[in-house]
Protein backbone atom coordinates (compact mmCIF):
# COMPACT_ATOMS: atom_id res chain seq x y z
CA UNK A 1 0.00 0.00 0.00
CA UNK A 2 1.40 3.41 -0.93
CA UNK A 3 1.11 6.44 1.31
CA UNK A 4 -1.40 7.87 -1.18
CA UNK A 5 -3.48 4.69 -0.85
CA UNK A 6 -3.33 4.95 2.94
CA UNK A 7 -4.49 8.57 2.85
CA UNK A 8 -7.39 7.66 0.56
CA UNK A 9 -8.32 4.69 2.78
CA UNK A 10 -8.36 6.93 5.89
CA UNK A 11 -10.52 9.53 4.16
CA UNK A 12 -12.92 6.88 2.81
CA UNK A 13 -13.18 5.26 6.25
CA UNK A 14 -13.79 8.64 7.91
CA UNK A 15 -16.56 9.40 5.41
CA UNK A 16 -18.13 5.98 5.87
CA UNK A 17 -18.05 6.26 9.66
CA UNK A 18 -19.55 9.76 9.53
CA UNK A 19 -22.41 8.33 7.44
CA UNK A 20 -22.85 5.46 9.90
CA UNK A 21 -22.98 7.95 12.78
CA UNK A 22 -25.87 9.78 11.12
CA UNK A 23 -27.73 6.52 10.51
CA UNK A 24 -27.23 5.36 14.11
CA UNK A 25 -28.33 8.74 15.43
CA UNK A 26 -31.52 8.59 13.34
CA UNK A 27 -32.12 5.11 14.70
CA UNK A 28 -31.82 6.34 18.27
CA UNK A 29 -28.51 4.58 18.92
CA UNK A 30 -26.60 7.49 20.41
CA UNK A 31 -23.66 5.47 21.79
CA UNK A 32 -22.97 3.81 18.44
CA UNK A 33 -23.30 7.18 16.70
CA UNK A 34 -20.75 8.75 19.08
CA UNK A 35 -18.40 5.82 18.53
CA UNK A 36 -18.62 6.26 14.75
CA UNK A 37 -18.08 10.02 15.04
CA UNK A 38 -14.94 9.42 17.13
CA UNK A 39 -13.66 6.83 14.65
CA UNK A 40 -14.32 9.22 11.74
CA UNK A 41 -12.43 12.03 13.49
CA UNK A 42 -9.49 9.72 14.26
CA UNK A 43 -9.28 8.54 10.64
CA UNK A 44 -9.42 12.13 9.40
CA UNK A 45 -6.59 13.06 11.80
CA UNK A 46 -4.56 10.07 10.60
CA UNK A 47 -5.06 11.19 6.98
CA UNK A 48 -3.72 14.66 7.90
CA UNK A 49 -0.66 13.14 9.61
CA UNK A 50 -0.01 10.92 6.59
CA UNK A 51 -0.25 13.94 4.27
CA UNK A 52 2.30 15.79 6.42
CA UNK A 53 4.58 12.74 6.37
CA UNK A 54 4.27 12.57 2.57
CA UNK A 55 5.02 16.29 2.23
CA UNK A 56 8.15 15.96 4.39
CA UNK A 57 9.28 12.80 2.61
CA UNK A 58 8.87 14.45 -0.78
CA UNK A 59 10.75 17.54 0.39
CA UNK A 60 13.70 15.45 1.58
CA UNK A 61 14.31 13.22 -1.43
CA UNK A 62 16.37 13.51 -4.57
CA UNK A 63 14.09 14.51 -7.44
CA UNK A 64 15.28 13.21 -10.82
CA UNK A 65 15.51 15.94 -13.46
CA UNK A 66 13.62 13.58 -15.75
CA UNK A 67 10.69 13.83 -13.31
CA UNK A 68 10.65 17.63 -13.00
CA UNK A 69 12.92 20.63 -12.75
CA UNK A 70 13.08 23.09 -9.84
CA UNK A 71 11.40 26.47 -9.96
CA UNK A 72 13.23 29.00 -12.12
CA UNK A 73 16.23 30.68 -10.45
CA UNK A 74 15.74 28.86 -7.13
CA UNK A 75 18.86 27.55 -5.39
CA UNK A 76 18.73 23.79 -4.82
CA UNK A 77 21.11 21.00 -3.92
CA UNK A 78 22.17 19.18 -7.11
CA UNK A 79 23.88 15.87 -7.91
CA UNK A 80 25.79 16.22 -11.15
CA UNK A 81 28.70 15.04 -13.23
CA UNK A 82 31.14 16.91 -15.42
CA UNK A 83 34.34 16.20 -17.30
CA UNK A 84 37.34 16.84 -15.06
CA UNK A 85 40.56 17.64 -16.88
CA UNK A 86 44.10 17.38 -15.54
CA UNK A 87 45.29 14.28 -13.74
CA UNK A 88 41.73 12.91 -13.70
CA UNK A 89 40.68 13.21 -17.36
CA UNK A 90 37.33 11.54 -16.74
CA UNK A 91 33.73 12.21 -15.80
CA UNK A 92 33.48 13.19 -12.14
CA UNK A 93 30.29 13.04 -10.02
CA UNK A 94 29.67 15.33 -7.08
CA UNK A 95 27.12 17.65 -5.49
CA UNK A 96 26.77 21.41 -5.30
CA UNK A 97 24.36 24.30 -4.95
CA UNK A 98 22.75 25.08 -8.27
CA UNK A 99 20.16 27.24 -9.96
CA UNK A 100 18.21 26.19 -13.04
CA UNK A 101 17.22 28.78 -15.64
CA UNK A 102 14.23 27.48 -17.57
CA UNK A 103 14.42 30.14 -20.30
CA UNK A 104 17.83 28.81 -21.39
CA UNK A 105 17.71 25.26 -20.04
CA UNK A 106 21.04 25.85 -18.28
CA UNK A 107 22.35 25.43 -14.76
CA UNK A 108 24.68 27.61 -12.71
CA UNK A 109 26.37 25.44 -10.09
CA UNK A 110 28.43 26.83 -7.23
CA UNK A 111 28.19 30.25 -8.97
CA UNK A 112 29.94 28.94 -12.09
CA UNK A 113 28.90 28.19 -15.67
CA UNK A 114 32.27 26.80 -16.73
CA UNK A 115 31.54 23.10 -16.23
CA UNK A 116 32.62 20.87 -19.12
CA UNK A 117 30.03 18.32 -20.31
CA UNK A 118 27.78 19.12 -17.35
CA UNK A 119 24.91 16.72 -16.63
CA UNK A 120 22.63 17.26 -13.62
CA UNK A 121 20.94 14.01 -12.57
CA UNK A 122 18.81 15.07 -9.62
CA UNK A 123 18.08 17.90 -7.20
CA UNK A 124 16.41 18.53 -3.87
CA UNK A 125 15.19 21.67 -2.10
CA UNK A 126 17.57 23.24 0.37
CA UNK A 127 16.52 22.97 4.01
CA UNK A 128 15.16 25.99 5.82
CA UNK A 129 17.85 28.01 7.63
CA UNK A 130 17.98 27.60 11.41
CA UNK A 131 15.82 29.91 13.49
CA UNK A 132 17.34 32.48 15.82
CA UNK A 133 20.90 32.10 14.63
CA UNK A 134 23.28 34.39 16.52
Amino acid sequence: MTIEDAIKHCRDTALSNAGNAIAYLKGGQKMLAESCEKCAAEHEQLAKWLEELKRRRDAERWIPCSERMPENCTKVLVWFEYFRYGEYNCMYSTWGIGEYFDFSGRWIIDDSTGWQDLHVFAWMPLPEPPEGGD
